[in-house]
């Protein structure tokens, strides 16, 4: 698959892209970031994979990577994940002048650092940010099932309304969008302090939904992985005992 086959694909959420991406990636990165988290319990390689497959993706929907231009693609994300990894290994404790701010809605509280002084800080920008996905990805856990699979529908598999009814059993598109709206109206009751506005919460939620199907999918690749594992050292095993048996 070509770099611009695979950044169209990963725009396009295409499960296909992705887990070719995983299959060509997984273990060279990990090869790489191991000797960096070495020795760091608290620090995950799935973890850093996982974050910086989301990062590639949301540059790519930003129009930062774009088909036509000399990307590499399986580079990039090998970039990211080693400076995801070697952030992570030399993370320090917040410097003087910044506190933490705590926000409570509807019962769920999240506490985002916050600077105190005058001076910018992009990190700290940047940490505000995390901690605001961090907790939107928490509201869509929190929603039903079903509200959860018409987000993944119709934001990550792009399904029509006709479609998305037909799949979940209900009565038609009108059913299925009225549904989608409670859906959104409950997103935004829960996250209402940060998010104002009807446009602010559909893209909160779309991104959402994208960093969650994504996060799944990579779980998915994982599991197999094991299974493939599982077998192929079951017919190592096999092969040792027809061995021995032949001797």
């Amino acid at each position: 698959m070509t770099d611009n086959e695979l950044i169209r694909g990963i725009r396009e959420n295409s499960n296909t892209a992705w887990r070719y991406l995983f299959r060509e990636s997984y273990t060279p990165i990990c090869n790489a970031v191991m000797p960096i988290i070495e020795g760091r319990r608290d620090v995950s390689f799935d973890d850093i994979f996982q974050e910086g497959c989301i990062v590639l993706m949301e540059n790519i929907k930003d129009g930062k990577l774009t088909e036509g231009e000399s990307n590499n693609i399986k580079g990039y994300l090998f970039t990211l994940c080693k400076r995801i990894a070697t952030k992570k290994v030399s993370k320090a404790m917040p410097p003087a002048g910044f506190g933490i701010r705590e926000i409570t809605i509807n019962g769920q509280t999240v506490k985002i650092e916050q600077s105190v002084g005058q001076e910018d800080n992009p990190d700290k920008e940047a940490s505000e940010q995390k901690m605001i996905e961090d907790f939107l990805d928490k509201v869509l856990k929190k929603l039903s099932e079903t509200c959860r699979k018409i987000f993944k529908r119709f934001y990550w598999d792009k399904m029509p309304m006709e479609t998305i009814a037909s799949t979940l059993g209900l009565k038609n598109a009108d059913t299925a969008k009225a549904t989608k709206t409670r859906c959104m109206k409950k997103f935004k009751e829960i996250a209402q302090d940060l998010l104002k506005d009807d446009a602010k919460a559909e893209e909160a939620i779309q991104k959402s939904v994208e960093r969650q199907s994504l996060r799944d999918l990579f779980e998915d690749f994982l599991l197999e992985q094991k299974e493939e594992l599982s077998v192929a050292a079951l017919v190592v095993k096999d092969k040792g005992d027809k061995d021995k048996n032949i001797k």
